[in-house]
């Protein structure tokens, strides 16, 4: 019997990220290229939460703007058993 899961959706909600680009006066290109992990579009997807960040990139963006992860993200996944 297995106890391994598949990830059947991830959903971020409450997202901070542009108001703590914001409050440290970076552009959303300069965010990105400060992380070293990301282009400007793929952050622009996580502002509008069409993508959920991977785990590199969430503590790389709250290096970069000094806010804790989970000031930036709320982010929920729902699972299921895998086949």
């Amino acid at each position: 019997m297995s106890d391994a899961v598949e990830v059947v959706t991830c959903e971020v909600r409450g997202n901070t990220l542009k108001k703590a680009m914001d409050d440290a006066g970076l552009s959303q290109e300069l965010t990105a290229r400060r992380t070293g992990v990301m282009t400007s579009r793929q952050l622009n997807r996580l502002i509008h939460g069409e993508h959920c960040p991977s785990l590199e990139r969430a503590v790389a963006l709250s290096i970069v703007l000094g806010v804790p992860t989970d000031q930036l993200f709320r982010v929920v996944v729902r699972t299921r058993k895998a086949k």
